[in-house]
């Protein structure tokens, strides 16, 4: 499988060009040190290209400041890895090994170099890319993070840099070697982040941990941007490439991690160009420095809170901790949310055993464990072969009673052949076992109710993603590479068409006639009544929720109408609120979610929404009358629009 960068190891050395060299020399300086003498200091910027003319430089362990590695840089060598194009941090530091003469240019004018020479850029950056690649192999790096698998902080800080392929070191409480305990001591033996050699932080984060690392550029520092571009997954990098290829000054932000949700995916086999696959965080982040080859700057983890538009034309928007950055045009990329099972303390578990992503960190997490995943698509066929290398047993659990509709036929054939994995049809997770850290899932299948131990359950039922519409929004709550989002379009078409049709058959069974209104409100009841369940029920459960909700939600009409002498302006509950109560019980009637769950939630938006409409209507009430009079009431917008009085039938 490819990855972001060459092997050092087997990659033939190469020396600049004579004529590369000669243009160096024109904008650099000669530099001397002497032995001993530190040429980048752990944590200093990344703020000029290094060429050694002579003598040599070493690879310095931040710990016992002793030589690193065998390895060295001579004569015609340059130093840096490919956090120079961003403006990042040394995560580890160099010294002259003997006195040393070097060739050295500011960051800015490299990179202009490097922009005229494209020879020239493809050598730095193929070197850059390998010596990162080396570096995250081996773990060669001054931050050190201790019991990320005890830790939910430390664990986001371990994903931050992972997805990052930022290279970090990965300690165990209880490791017996000699780093583990030296660093577990200077940890008080807790779960936590150590920088360099004795800096540990309080309260971890991955944006402490990005200052640090000069990830969490000053933004501010370029008064007015070209373009600002929000999301840093596939479309948000390939926006910051073709921005930085026609020379603008770009900025993204992003408030994760580079690659979105293909970065949570351990291999893509069927994306062209790549015949042996690739990784989805090794993908994106090609795309990354690509752009930063060209000059696009990324800025993270930070979150974009609030944009506005100033009367000059430009936009600024509001990011975390209260900075603001500027930008003539702004792209917004910000994608999808991982969808979330209607399953009790689910979110109380995420990060201790309940994960979204599939990559090298969480399957360490897997050793000693059984692994279940959950879902019937590409990425959760991709993380079963993938976890099955470390866990015990790998279950896939899918709702369906096949694969054929929403994997590709090579995985599911692979899936069916490794005999470390199982797959569970028509199987759903209803339960999870554990207090602090997930031991155990409730299965519910054919052969009825079970328990099964385990650390580790994987969520990988696509992502969710608000589209414009009422059909889009139900179809975006299920974008998902299953096929759901057909399905949720699908099941909302059935559930709007069923309760006009009943709505005006029991208009006709009740009244003797149907209105247009009628019809027309009997959709919006479908459409309210399937919008809570359409990530969850199939085209039956969809043809009965339409068919009762068009005769509920008529009742309800009638009941506000008739009984509490209601204006049928607020037939908006009757429609609307009891078609999307009726629509959350049956996701638990149907057995796709835990009545608690479903019941809660009732309760809690019963209560905001009744103490908003009270708000509501004493501004209103001091504002204008609230009522008119009963031939306004009666006729409306109703008769000089549709030519009916609504729901009496008179016309």
């Amino acid at each position: 499988m490819e990855t972001f960068g060459d092997d050092l190891e087997t990659m033939r050395r190469v020396p600049l060009a004579d004529e590369h060299v000669a243009a160096i020399c024109e904008i650099g300086r000669e530099c001397s040190y002497a032995a001993g003498e530190m040429v980048a200091e752990l944590g200093s910027p990344m703020d000029r290209f290094v060429y050694v003319l002579e003598g040599e430089i070493e690879v310095v362990d931040p710990w016992s400041r002793e030589r690193l590695m065998d390895s060295s840089l001579g004569p015609t060598q340059f130093m840096g890895e490919i956090g120079f194009l961003n403006a990042g941090a040394n995560i580890l530091p160099m010294r002259a090994a003997k006195p040393t003469r070097t060739l050295e240019v500011p960051r800015l004018a490299m990179l202009e170099l490097m922009a005229r020479v494209p020879e020239l850029s493809d050598h730095v950056i193929r070197v850059f890319s390998a010596r990162r690649r080396r570096q995250f192999e081996l773990n060669n790096s001054a931050v050190k993070l201790i019991g990320a698998d005890q830790d939910a902080a430390v664990q986001k800080v371990e994903q931050f840099l992972s997805r990052n392929r930022i290279p970090f070191q990965s300690l165990d409480l209880d490791g017996s070697d000699s780093a583990s305990i030296a660093a577990c001591t200077l940890a008080e033996n807790r779960p936590g982040v150590i920088l360099g050699k004795d800096r540990v932080l309080d309260d971890p984060t991955p944006r402490k941990v990005a200052q640090y690392l000069h990830l969490d550029l000053d933004v501010c520092r370029e008064t007015l941007y070209d373009v600002l571009i929000v999301g840093g997954g596939p479309a948000g990098v390939a926006a910051a490439v073709y921005a930085g290829s026609e020379g603008l000054c770009a900025l993204a932000i992003e408030d994760t991690a580079i690659g979105g949700q293909a970065g949570t995916s351990s291999r893509i086999e069927n994306y062209m160009g790549f015949p042996t696959g690739i990784s989805g965080a090794d993908l994106v982040y090609r795309g990354q420095i690509q752009a930063m080859k060209f000059g696009t700057r990324f800025a993270m983890p930070r979150t974009v809170e609030a944009l506005v538009r100033r009367d000059d034309g430009t936009f600024c928007a509001r990011l975390d901790d209260g900075d603001e950055v500027c930008a003539k045009s702004v792209l917004v990329a910000t994608g999808v949310q991982y969808r979330r099972l209607p399953i009790d303390r689910l979110e109380e578990l995420e990060g201790a055993g309940v994960f979204y992503a599939a990559t090298d960190m969480e399957a360490r997490f897997c050793r000693n464990t059984e692994a279940v995943v959950i879902g019937g698509g590409n990425s959760a066929g991709q993380a079963a072969m993938y976890l099955s290398r470390t866990a015990k047993h790998v279950h896939v659990v899918v709702r369906g009673d096949s694969l054929a509709a929403s994997m590709s036929n090579y995985l599911t054939r692979r899936l069916e052949a490794d005999p470390g994995i199982t797959i569970h049809y028509n199987t759903q997770v209803t339960a999870l076992k554990g207090e602090s850290h997930l031991e155990g899932v409730t299965f519910d299948g054919p052969a009825g109710t079970h328990d099964m131990a385990t650390r580790a359950l994987f969520v990988m039922i696509g992502a969710a993603m608000l589209w414009v519409g009422w059909f889009g929004f139900n179809g975006g709550s299920q974008l998902a590479a299953d096929g759901g989002a057909a399905m949720a379009i699908t099941v909302t078409h059935i559930s709007a068409a069923t309760a006009s049709l009943t709505w005006a058959l029991w208009e006709r069974i009740k009244f003797g006639k149907a209105s247009l209104v009628g019809i027309v409100t009997g959709t919006i009841a479908g459409l309210a009544s399937i919008t809570p369940a359409s990530g969850f029920v199939g085209p039956w459960a969809a043809l009965l929720i339409g068919a009762v909700a068009g005769i509920l939600c008529q009742e309800a009409v009638v009941l506000i109408r008739n009984k509490a002498k209601i204006d049928d302006t607020l037939d908006v509950f009757a429609v609307h609120g009891v078609g999307g109560i009726f629509g959350t019980i049956m996701i638990a009637a149907l057995g796709a979610g835990s009545w608690a769950a479903q019941l809660g939630s009732l309760a809690i938006v019963g209560v905001y929404t009744s103490v908003v409409t009270v708000v509501l209507v004493l501004v209103c009430k001091a504002i204008t009358p609230l009522r008119v009079s009963k031939e306004v009431e009666v006729n409306g917008l109703d008769l000089s629009v549709h030519g009916e009085r609504a729901y009496d039938l008179s016309s």
